[in-house]
């Protein structure tokens, strides 16, 4: 969005002055104030559910996605972790490609790059092996956004077949 701005000061000149154009200031990344708030709230998401599918059930996922979606977590790592007693280890990368804000609602998308992690059996936790596989490569992905009581809530993620 353009914000022009009148200038009130004199110029020494009768000639009329166009408007001075301004953008709102971005940080190193080129996010707005808002949209790193937006790319901020994804980066917990994500860091939420990879750390609740490494095992730790502690975490109140609610914090960083709308009910309906923390309870899709829930019991999609009870099915496929849990119920076939496999655990997730190692690290992601999570990388913004463009963040769109209109309101209360906002659209994230980046590269999700899952090649270092693994789902490990339970009893080879401390020494992956075998049984091992890996979770995936990179691949596209985008979440949807809600703010709610000024709390940007990840409301509907989704991976394309697409890498990235």
């Amino acid at each position: 969005m353009t914000t022009f701005v009148a200038l009130g000061a004199c110029s020494g000149s009768s000639e009329p002055q166009p408007p001075a154009e301004s953008t709102a200031s971005v940080d190193p990344d080129g996010f707005t104030a808002e949209e790193r708030e937006v790319v901020d709230a994804v980066d917990a998401y994500q860091a939420a559910l990879i750390d609740y599918q490494k095992g730790d059930r502690e975490i109140d996922l609610t914090e960083v996605a709308t009910d309906e979606v923390a309870d899709g977590i829930v019991g999609g790592v009870k099915q496929a972790l849990d119920d076939e007693g496999l655990v997730m280890l190692g690290d992601y990368t999570l990388t913004p490609d463009s963040v769109t804000v209109s309101g209360g609602t906002a659209e994230y998308s980046g590269c999700l790059d899952n090649s270092r992690l693994l789902l490990v059996p339970e009893e080879d936790r401390d020494s992956p092996g075998v049984g091992s596989r890996p979770v995936g490569e990179s691949t596209v992905i985008t979440y949807q956004l809600t703010r709610t009581d000024d709390t940007w809530l990840v409301s509907q993620p989704s991976a394309a077949d697409t890498p990235c």
